[in-house]
C-alpha cells in the first residue's frame, strides 16, 4: 500500500483478470475519487463494498468512482450487454441444433423401420 499525494490514504495494488478488478483502500479524509488510469468502455459495473456505484469518466477517457472515508473494497466488473445477447443467442442455437439432430435422428429411424 502507498500513500496517495494529498497524505491522506492508502490505495493498494489492483488484483485484476481480464474482466474483474479489486481494489482495497484506506481513505481518512471525507468523499475522494478512484482513478482508474485505463480507458473508459461501456459494460463495466462498479461496487464499493459489494454495493453498485456509478462509474464517472473525470476526462472523458479513464474511469473513476466516488470512495467515502474509511477503509473499502473497490471493483470493477466488465460485463457489457454484448456478451450476454451472445451466450443467448448461442445457447438458442446450441438447443435448435439438438433438437434439429433429434428430429433428423428419430425421422430416419422410421424410414428404417418402415
Amino acid at each position: 500500500m502507498g500513500q496517495d499525494q494529498n497524505g491522506t490514504g492508502d490505495a493498494g495494488e489492483i488484483d485484476q483478470c481480464p474482466t474483474d478488478e479489486q481494489l482495497p483502500s484506506d481513505k481518512r479524509i471525507g468523499m475522494h475519487s478512484l482513478v482508474l488510469a485505463d480507458v473508459y468502455y461501456p459494460g463495466w459495473k462498479a461496487f464499493v463494498d459489494g454495493k453498485a456505484a456509478r462509474i464517472y469518466r473525470p476526462n472523458y477517457v479513464v474511469r473513476a468512482v466516488s470512495v467515502p472515508r474509511g477503509r473499502h473494497l473497490e471493483e470493477f466488473r466488465y460485463e457489457p450487454l454484448s456478451c450476454k445477447i451472445g451466450a443467448i443467442i448461442s445457447l438458442a442455437a446450441l438447443v435448435l441444433m439438438v433438437g434439429f439432430l433429434i428430429w433428423v435422428n428419430c425421422k430416419r429411424s422410421k424410414e428404417i423401420k418402415g
